[in-house]
This record gives C-alpha cells, structure tokens and sequence, in this order.
C-alpha cells in the first residue's frame, strides 16, 4: 500500500531494520524475479504435485540462441548448485562440470547433527532460516518446492513469540522492537517513551525539510545518510542502524554503502528530494507478466495456493533436519541429471581465456592439464576469484570474519523473555560487550520443528567488522569461543547453568561488505570481466547482490537463465528492472 502517513513511514523505516538476519528486503526493494519452474518437469521426475500445488503455467523450456557445449561452474555453494540443476535441465546436450574445493556441498549453508543428552540435536554453523515472503523469498520457497521439500518444512508462525518479538540489548538490557503487528498507537508510543528511540519521531517528520545530498556525491555510507537526513534522531546510527547492520552483514553502519544495501532511499533522494517524499509519491510494485498482479498473488502462482498461504502465515521457516536440506536436495537433483559431472575435493588455481578466444581454460588443484570449457561462472567468493584474473577490484571487496557458538541446554526454561533472539548496537558500553558479540538468536524458540531436542538451544555471533585486520593467529580458539559466548549469556541472559553441548566455530572470510563504493566496484568488475573474457565468463553468489540464501537462488537463477548472451552475472545489482527483465527469457516473470 502507499505510505502517506508519517507514522506508517516510521514503521517502515524501523521494519526494514529488525527482520531475520537473512532477510535483506529493505536492501533495494528485492529486485527479484518469478521463478521459473523448471526443475518441476525435471527428466527424473522430482514429484509430481500435490493437491493445491497445480503445476504451473511458467515453465521454461528453452532459452534463445545457442547454448554453450560445455561448461563450467566453480563452487558448489547454493548458488552454484542451483546454477547447475537449471542449466542441467535447460540444456541436457550441454555437458556441465561443477568444481568443489571442499569435500562437502552447500557452502555457508551448513547444519551438524550432534548428540546430546536429550538424543539429536541440530545445529546450524550459517544461516538458520529463511524468510518466505518477500520477493526473493518467493524463489527460495518455489526451489525448495520443487525438489521435494515441501513435507519437510517447519514454519514459525507470525504470531508466535519468535515471530512477534525481537530484540535490542541497550544498554544493558533487553528492549523489545515495536512490530508492525502492534498497531500504530503502540508503535508511536514506545517511539515517544523508550530511550532508544530518542527524537526519532521528530526526525522523521523533519525529513522532508532536510536539503538533498551536494550534486557529484555518487555514494554514502548508511551511518552517513541516516546522520544528515534524521539529525534529529541521536541514536538512530549508533543504536538502530548498528544493530540491524550487525544481524545482517556482521558489518559497520558507517563503513556500509547505502547506495547498494538501501538502494529506495538512495535514489528516492536522488529523485525526490527526500526518502519521505519518494514513500508517498511511489507506487507499490506490480509483477506477472503484464504487471498487473500483487506480490502475493504472484507468490501463489509459483508455489500454489496452499503453501503460498502457510508462508503469508509465516515469519521464517527451516526443514526438518535444519538448512542443510535444501542444498542437499539439489545436490541429489543434479546428480539424477546426465549431463553434470561434480568434481569433489577439486579447487581452481587458474583462469584463463584461450589464445583463439574461443574457450577458457581452467587448471585445478590436482595438478591435471588445463581443460577447456566454451563458458564459466563462477561462484567463488570475490576474494578467491581475485587471484585467478587480471581484474584489480575484486580484491578491493572486503570480507568478514566471524565465530558461530551454538549451544544446548537440557533445562527447556531459560529464555527469560521468549522471542526470535536479540542483536548488539555499536552504542553497548565494552564493559557490557568485551566479547564483541553481535547478537544472539533463540534457536528453540525460532525453528523449534527443525530437531525433537526439548531443552533451550542458542547461537551467539561474535567478531565480524570488530575483528578487521586481525590477523589468523589473532581470532580466538573454540575453546576460547566457548569461553565468551557463556561469559555473554551470563552477562546478558543471566545464563549460569554449564551447555550439555557446544560447538564453536570459525568462520573466515564469510560475508561480503558491501562497502561505500561498492557499486563503482562491481561495474568495474563488470567491465573488466567484459575486457578479459569476451562474454565467456560470469559470476554469481553472495558477493553480487545480495548476501542472504534467497538472494543468492536469484543470483544462481539469473546466472543460468542468461547463459550464452554475454551477461556477467552483475547486471542484477547494475542494471534497473526493466533492463534486467528484457535479459530474461519469454515466460520468466518479473
């Protein structure tokens, strides 16, 4: 609906905030995509569909031109694996070889099985969770479909403790955020009364009168903009933004680019004058194929009628047996296919264009002679796919590192106020951080269906843009990881009694800073892949547009749907909708 109210943009700017830490809808609208089903008519047969689920009438079948013979693809994350079961199905004469430096499937999405007390417990080392509903969601929800997920599916409700509340530790407490579902009384009252969000209200309302950003300025970061435009609000950066920005990115509010993570408000105030101005003249997005149609509305023609309606139910939702589920269940897709090949255990040390021009050469590992591919996408992180090509600003992307603790309790009673979990602004005092904790999340409350594990079950995020420039032997031990994550629930949570379980883990170089500049960046990636490899090469992942698991699908969709037409993979964070829609096949919804 459109916003014309001052309290409603409130609740909207708050909103794009505290949603799950994968959930990046406030990043720039979901520029996404309908999802093109065709993994539903897949040779193999996945399943056929289920009452309430028909099969739907956008299936694609063909792509224009030629496709490419043989192909390569580099990295078996997400974004990979869903590159290859679409191309696997689009061109079944072309043969496809993926690359896997490890010696498991899934990349970040990654779920441990282990034994408590209380019998299998499940934890998760990366994402948790996914949101259903927005945009991007909408695919991740079709994929998940369509290699027979959906039995498996654990929705937490909206109405649930975990779908209602969330949380702020300021400054030494927990401070619940006000959700859309309170009402608008409550919302303007806890924004008038709470300490936290001091002269926010005046601020928004004085938005309009803030002159607009000096001509030539081509990027900001989110502190920046959110200090010129709400001067008012004094916490809103270092409380607010720094939480948000801490469970989405494990990054820092004053080094992150609005331009590419809040890209609405950027250009509202490019066009506009102001972001209030650019809420109440813009009109909500239409989608189908003759733009006509709500976004859930579409979302139900992809996944049917039934599941479309338990996800509008649902804040987030998991599998029975945790995210790993989902890659796995691709994986299992792409090897019924007879055209892929998964090379295991095979990193890539060199790429390289052919003297003719006419392939790319790849050198593994394993010390095999260079092999010849006619097209490559890669889906290695920026910083692993910098040495390998002469293109200097792939290297110029930063990458965070940050320690995932989960723990296990067998005394179900410790939450002492039930909800999806809380995050730590920049503003905490470091007597209350001296852990550089980022946030916790309440796992036995969020996805209670994903194990049968009766007890509490938490996940502490520690390090992230507070670890900048350390250096390897600087980050901290499992052990030593154990050590802080208790010491944070204690302080926090006043959590004394010892975990049954624990497992600490170190996660390098895990998430892309998509940092003041980060636009100019990737256009010249953009060009520079463009210069070197003559519309042979093109990229996908985490990097690109988007950091969570529903953006990297798009990534992956986008990446195969184009295959052969010399896109590079970034048109979806460069090119504006419309431009991205003419690059999609005829059937593929926008």
């Amino acid at each position: 609906m459109l916003l014309h109210a001052p309290e409603a943009r409130l609740v909207t700017l708050l909103r794009g905030y505290y949603r799950s830490p994968l959930c990046l809808s406030s990043r720039n609208g979901e520029r996404a995509y309908g999802t093109a089903r065709v993994l539903a008519t897949s040779p193999s047969g996945l399943r056929r569909h289920q009452p309430g689920h028909p099969p739907s009438k956008r299936s694609l079948t063909t792509t224009s031109g030629q496709p490419p013979s043989n192909i390569a693809i580099l990295g078996g994350g997400i974004t990979g694996l869903v590159i290859a079961a679409v191309t696997a199905k689009l061109h079944p004469n072309s043969k496809i070889t993926l690359y896997e430096s490890s010696d498991r499937l899934g990349g970040w999405v990654h779920s441990s099985v282990v034994e408590s007390s209380d019998g299998p417990v499940v934890f998760e080392l990366g994402p948790r969770s996914l949101r259903p509903t927005t945009l991007n969601g909408y695919h991740a929800l079709s994929l998940a479909q369509q290699v027979g997920l959906e039995q498996e599916m654990v929705f937490t409700s909206h109405e649930s403790a975990a779908g209602s509340n969330r949380f702020i530790y300021y400054p030494d407490k927990l401070v619940r955020l006000p959700s859309p579902a309170d009402g608008v009384p409550s919302v303007l009252w806890a924004m008038l009364t709470n300490p936290l969000f001091e002269g926010l209200l005046l601020a928004v309302f004085r938005e309009l009168t803030v002159p607009c950003r000096p001509r030539g300025m081509v990027d900001e970061s989110i502190g920046g903009f959110l200090r010129r435009r709400l001067s008012g609000a004094k916490g809103l950066v270092d409380n607010l933004a720094s939480a948000g920005m801490h469970g989405i990115y494990a990054g820092d509010v004053n080094q992150l680019s609005v331009r590419s993570l809040v890209t609405r408000w950027w250009e509202a105030e490019g066009k506009y004058g102001s972001v209030t101005a650019g809420m109440m003249k813009s009109k909500p997005n239409k989608y189908g194929q003759n733009g006509t149609t709500g976004l859930h509305e579409s979302g139900e023609q992809m996944v049917g009628k039934v599941l479309g309606q338990k996800a509008r139910a649902s804040s987030i939702y998991s599998f029975t047996g945790g995210m790993q589920a989902l890659p796995d269940a691709v994986a299992s897709t792409i090897r019924r296919s007879k055209n892929v090949d998964i090379r295991m255990a095979t990193g890539v040390s060199g790429i390289r264009l052919a003297k003719d021009g006419q392939s790319i050469q790849i050198k593994t590992t394993n010390n095999e002679p260079p092999r010849p591919y006619d097209h490559v996408i890669s889906t290695l992180p920026a910083h692993r796919l910098a040495p390998l090509v002469p293109i200097p600003s792939l290297a110029l992307i930063p990458y965070t590192t940050v320690m995932v603790v989960n723990l296990y309790y067998t005394n179900p009673n410790l939450i002492p106020q039930p909800g999806f979990g809380y995050l730590i602004p920049q503003s905490v005092p470091f007597k209350q951080n001296p852990e550089l904790a980022l946030g916790v999340v309440f796992d036995s409350h969020g996805t209670p269906g994903v194990d049968n594990a009766p007890g509490t079950k938490l996940t502490i995020m520690i390090g992230g843009h507070y670890w900048d420039g350390r250096k390897d032997d600087e980050f901290p031990t499992p052990e030593e990881g154990r050590i802080m994550a208790e010491r944070v629930l204690a302080r926090h949570l006043k959590i004394t009694e010892k975990p049954d379980r624990v497992l600490a883990t170190l996660h390098k170089n895990c998430i892309p800073q998509y940092t003041v500049g980060h636009h100019d960046r990737l256009q010249n990636v953009d060009a520079g892949i463009k210069r070197e490899f003559g519309g042979r090469l093109s990229v996908g992942g985490s990097w690109v547009d988007g950091v969570g698991v529903n953006d990297c699908v798009l990534s992956g969709a986008f990446a195969a749907l184009t295959l052969g037409k010399g896109r590079t993979g970034l048109e979806l964070a460069l090119e504006s909708r419309d431009k991205v829609k003419a690059m999609l096949p005829d059937g593929f919804l926008l």
